[in-house]
């Protein structure tokens, strides 16, 4: 079974990008601003043009 991917558009919400048991990988934030999100542990999705 593939891997599902949740989509995390707030950073208020970075606690559900986060690795668990469900998933492993963690969750994709998308964010039209990157560096706001330096040096924390998420995986991210740009959505600059």
């Amino acid at each position: 079974m593939g891997e599902s991917i949740h989509i995390v558009l707030d950073e208020t919400a970075m606690v559900a990008a986060m690795p668990t048991p469900e998933l492993p990988n963690g969750a994709v934030v998308a964010t039209t601003d990157i560096s706001r999100w330096d040096h924390r542990p998420v995986r991210l999705l740009d959505l600059n043009p």
